[in-house]
């Protein structure tokens, strides 16, 4: 997911891939376009941390909290990130803290019209996707102690039997003009998958797949 403010942009997810669970987590200043903050980890599935894991893109928890060995080094981290379909929203809490940053994003991100595509990698090897950009989101960001107000957020949720090497790139670019206009733009590459594009306007998509 990701979740931007008047001055800061957040990305996070939690990877799962059956043998190992990667969760992480960057903050970018918009003003000068440096990383304010950057955590990521790897650890053996099943593992104590990764508390549970959802079964869908809008129902059931994943959470996450850093274990013993992150806490002796002075990181504590802990994410949840919940949805409800009947609510027709996802709950997005993080705290991070260690040395030197101290990280808080408390935001409900409001489901609207989105990408849902149940595609196959190969004959045997099926995906299933969930992308959402420029919703409508309430809440706070929280960046060493400058806390401002969460304007806009995006979603991409995807469950597949993917291949053992697997690579892709992204760019989710969403803001807010003047007027109030919700915009965004969000474009991915896999090498094993056609690229994909997806331009949203007023929190209404418009797809394009080529």
């Amino acid at each position: 997911m990701s979740f931007s403010s008047e001055h800061y942009f957040v990305g996070l997810a939690v990877a799962n891939l059956n043998y190992l669970t990667n969760p992480f987590f960057y903050v970018v200043d918009t003003r000068t376009g440096k990383k304010v903050v950057e955590y990521s980890t790897l650890s053996p599935f099943p593992t104590p941390q990764l508390k549970s894991f959802s079964a869908t893109s809008i129902t059931g928890c994943t959470e996450w909290q850093s274990g013993t060995l992150e806490s002796l080094r002075g990181i504590n981290f802990r994410l949840s990130m919940c949805g409800d379909a009947q609510l027709n929203t996802v709950i997005v809490l993080l705290d991070y803290v260690d040395g030197h940053d101290d990280i808080k994003i408390h935001v409900t991100c409001s489901l609207g019209e989105a990408l849902a595509l149940l595609y196959p990698i190969s004959a045997s090897r099926p995906a299933y996707t969930h992308k959402e950009v420029a919703m409508k989101t309430t809440g706070t960001i929280s960046v060493n102690k400058n806390q401002e107000a969460a304007l806009v957020s995006g979603i991409d949720w995807t469950y597949s039997l993917a291949k053992r090497v697997t690579i892709w790139k992204w760019c989710f670019l969403q803001t807010i003009l003047d007027d109030g206009m919700l915009i965004a733009r969000r474009k991915k590459n896999k090498k094993e998958k056609a690229r994909e594009k997806t331009l949203t306007i007023r929190n209404l998509p418009w797809y394009q797949l080529v």
